[in-house]
C-alpha cells in the first residue's frame, strides 16, 4: 500500500472515530503547492520551506483540521483534539500536537495529522 493510500484510509477511520465520538470538523488544509508552503515558511509557520525540505502536505500524507462546536471554529487546544490525537497516534501517525510537547517547535500544530 503506498503512503497516500494509507493516509487515506487512516483519515476515514479517524473521521469514523470523530463521527462515533460526536466531535464535528472541517478540513482547512489537505494539499499545498511549494508556492503555498514556502509562503508559509517564510512567514514563519513552518519548518518546512517546500523546496529543500518539503511538507508532508505537498504530496497529500497530511490534513489540518479544526474542531467545530456550535457551529464555531475552536482555534485552541480542546480534550476533543487530544481524543482525535490519541486515535491518529494509535493507527500510527504523527500528530502535530507532539511537536510542541516535544519542544521541536515554537508553535503548537494540534490541527495537523500526518503520516
Amino acid at each position: 500500500m503506498t503512503q497516500r493510500i494509507r493516509f487515506i484510509w487512516m483519515f476515514a477511520l479517524l473521521a469514523l472515530f470523530a463521527y462515533i465520538n460526536k466531535i464535528e470538523f472541517i478540513i482547512f488544509c489537505f494539499h499545498r503547492t511549494e508556492k503555498e508552503q514556502k509562503e508559509l515558511f517564510e512567514e514563519g509557520k513552518t519548518k518546512c520551506d517546500g523546496v529543500k525540505k518539503k511538507s508532508r502536505h505537498q504530496n497529500w500524507r497530511a490534513i489540518d483540521l479544526v474542531v467545530i462546536e456550535d457551529g464555531k471554529c475552536i482555534w485552541h487546544g480542546t480534550s476533543k483534539y487530544e481524543l482525535l490525537g490519541r486515535f491518529w497516534k494509535l493507527l500510527g501517525g504523527t500528530w502535530g500536537h507532539d511537536w510542541y510537547k516535544n519542544k521541536e517547535t515554537d508553535f503548537d500544530d494540534i490541527y495537523h495529522f500526518e503520516v
